[in-house]
């Protein structure tokens, strides 16, 4: 594991942070105060012999000494400044003066499922081992992690010790529907058919094999950040059938274009192998079929590949026999921030003797740009860790269409929270921040399939990973004069996305990260997108606030293979701001005097008629403010025509500053349509009384 001294930094799961805005000419220099720092790194070595028999075969090696090890990081000798021996049954004199804690403790396992790349028999297969290793083998104390992955990541256990409920949190896998489309299980079917319709397909399903490969290995290397914080070594079990170092090679076509994934593992080892992560990747079936893909991950990171069994519990032995003999070393480095990974090489010295070793075989030396995402992954990962300033979000339904509902997420955090540097010389008398603010919009299960297993529910334990999620984010560098950062000084940064969701249940997860303080934010919110869209929509309300930096967003929803991914009706999409540029959302709170306010609401004609379908309806909308207030009714005006498609209009009011009295003031709306019949919605705001 790696330790940061004196600031321990842990991270996961990608969030793009782009664009900038109001941005200065003049960049500020960060950090202001460069720390030194000592960085203390581990490594677990399991060691065998080859033995004098006829077979040739191999035992553990258990009575080691610290001067038979010599480490070389980089082709350069590195002394050793730990070292325990982990196979006899009492520590060493020597482990006395060790820095890191001995070795021992629970056994940790990460159970990690990637749906995507599991057919119906591997996945059945893996949660059987699962079950019977649980049930059969598992100690009371070890401590077990649950992942499902596909086109998300669904925690559905955090690290938890065995005897808290990990037979029903395993059970609660089977609880989450198959993909609608198991890719892995399809295979075959794909094979025969290319083996009739030539190259053209097989290119088509090959790229598409690399894309989802491709996302699967960023997955597993985002979740790699989970474990900065927890201490010893994770064996991470991986169950998948059709990761490989050539996604598409199986295809019986000539001359197709395809490109290997070795980048991309190398990137999951490397962040494995940062966390003390030791991967033992499990291929089910009895096939033998060894593939480049997993024997690099598990050479790489010191596990072992298992294949070509019909028994995947093998790999729960696995696991345990290497726990139950190994080498701690350790020594310590200084960051350089150069980005550049240095290869581990571990000998074993001993004269007559043949020795093979097993073990990490890299170190990361991360620039500070990494280190600055690691930050981001991890508080987006786990919102309770990151509270570096105070941040709120809000998701609003704007208006209720055909296919579902236009959302507006505003994400928002006070300006004196961050950290502020003097602007250039051309800005006197100001200071300037830079905030990167991001965030997600992940698909829940519905409530009726939610895990009724550990009590210990996190973040990502209900998402529905067979859904792709929102994903957008920004950069702002703001100037702003001095006396906004004040102690009274209210004014705020929001960040606002709009962006259409179909039915279902939702989770908004935001991160802000201060590029100058180095601190983390997050903050999240749930909401739900329901019912078929009614003639007269709610209403809603906003307006600006003098005291707020308004982020507007532009979508960055995260693009696929372009012959990979076509967006249907069903899915989160960005679009186009609907509101004022600077308007925000009122929702429980006091309008100061003199601001516009801008009234929103929906009509729409479910029936689908074909022509002006509002012709004939009449809208009615009154007015009336303090507590003599006489109602008023605004001037009459068009209905604008429908978006076509959905048969729904969005409709604004906007009402002059003037117009208001200070106290509550009542909006009404009265929908009038052929037949007598009559629908009415109606708003109260309160607004602040003249200074």
């Amino acid at each position: 594991m790696r330790h940061w001294l004196p600031v321990a930094i842990g991270a996961i799961l990608a969030l793009p942070l782009q664009g900038r805005a109001n941005q200065q000419e003049t960049p500020v220099p960060v950090p202001l105060i460069e720390r030194e720092e000592i960085r203390f790194v581990t490594l677990d070595v399991v060691v065998e012999e080859r033995f004098a028999s006829t077979d040739g075969g191999w035992r553990r090696s258990r009575d080691l000494r610290r001067e038979q090890f010599q480490l070389l990081v980089g082709g350069s000798e590195i002394p050793l400044d730990l070292f325990e021996n982990a196979c006899s049954p009492q520590p060493s004199s020597e482990t006395r003066e060790a820095p890191a804690p001995a070795a021992g403790g629970p056994e940790r396992y990460v159970l990690y499922f990637d749906l995507e790349h599991l057919n119906f028999h591997g996945r059945y297969a893996a949660i059987q081992a699962a079950r019977k290793w649980a049930r059969d083998m598992a100690g009371r104390s070890d401590e077990v992690m649950i992942l499902v992955a596909g086109y998300g990541l669904r925690i559905v256990r955090p690290m938890a010790p065995a005897a808290d409920h990990l037979r029903e949190d395993i059970d609660a896998i089977l609880e989450n529907p198959p993909p609608n489309e198991m890719w892995a299980e399809g295979e075959w079917a794909r094979i025969e058919e290319i083996s009739t319709s030539g190259p053209t397909l097989a290119q088509f399903y090959a790229d598409i094999d690399y894309s989802k490969t491709k996302r699967s290995l960023q997955n597993l290397q985002n979740v790699m950040t989970i474990f900065d914080s927890i201490e010893g070594t994770k064996n991470l079990l991986l169950f998948a059938d059709t990761i490989r170092l050539v996604p598409g090679r199986q295809y019986p076509a000539g001359d197709l274009r395809l490109s290997e994934v070795a980048i991309h593992l190398r990137e999951v080892a490397t962040a494995a192998n940062e966390r003390n992560v030791r991967l033992y990747p499990v291929r089910a079936g009895a096939e033998k079929r060894a593939d480049d893909a997993f024997t690099m991950l598990a050479t790489e990171t010191g596990g072992q590949y298992v294949e070509g069994s019909n028994r995947l519990d093998v790999a729960f032995d696995r696991v345990k026999e290497d726990a139950s003999c190994f080498y701690r070393i350790g020594f310590r480095t200084r960051p350089r921030y150069s980005g550049r990974t240095e290869t581990i090489l571990v000998r074993i010295l001993g004269k007559g003797r043949v020795y093979r070793a097993r073990y990490r075989r890299s170190l990361d030396d991360p620039t500070r740009e990494e280190r600055v995402e690691d930050i981001v992954r991890a508080s987006y990962l786990d919102p309770d860790s990151a509270h570096g300033f105070p941040i709120s979000v809000t998701a609003t339904e704007l208006f209720r269409h055909g296919d579902g509902s236009r959302v507006r997420v505003e994400a928002s955090l006070p300006l004196k929270g961050l950290l502020a540097l003097p602007a250039p010389v051309s800005a006197p008398s100001k200071q300037q921040v830079s905030v990167d603010i991001g965030g997600q919009v992940v698909p829940l299960r519905a409530r009726d399939t939610l895990d009724r297993g550990s009590p210990r529910r996190r973040v990502w334990a209900d998402v529905e990973v067979d859904r792709q999620p929102f994903v957008f984010g920004r950069r702002a560098m703001l100037t702003v004069p001095t006396s906004a950062l004040g102690g009274d000084a209210r004014v705020r940064v929001v960040r606002t996305e709009d962006f259409d969701a179909p039915p279902g249940l939702y989770r908004v997860v935001v991160v802000a990260y201060d590029q100058h303080a180095g601190a983390a934010a997050a903050a999240l919110t749930d909401f739900e997108v329901s019912g078929t869209p009614r003639p007269l929509g709610e209403i809603g309300a906003a307006a600006e606030d003098p005291e707020a930096i308004v982020i507007q967003g532009e979508g960055t929803q995260q693009k696929e293979h372009p012959h990979v991914h076509r967006r249907s009706k069903g899915e989160l999409a960005a679009a186009p701001p609907l509101l004022p540029p600077r308007a925000l959302v009122i929702k429980n709170q006091t309008i100061g005097p003199g601001r516009p306010v801008h009234f929103f609401y929906t009509l729409c004609d479910g029936r689908g008629s074909s022509g002006t379908i509002f012709e004939r309806w009449r809208l009615n909308r009154t007015i009336s403010c303090g507590s003599a207030g006489v109602p008023w009714s605004l001037a009459p005006g068009p209905i604008p025509p429908p978006n076509q498609g959905d048969h729904c209009a969005f409709l604004v009011d906007t009402v002059a500053a003037d117009s208001f009295d200070p106290g509550a003031c009542h909006f009404e709306v009265v929908l009038e349509r052929p037949g007598g019949i009559t629908d009415l919605r109606a708003l109260e705001i309160r607004v602040a009384p003249h200074e």
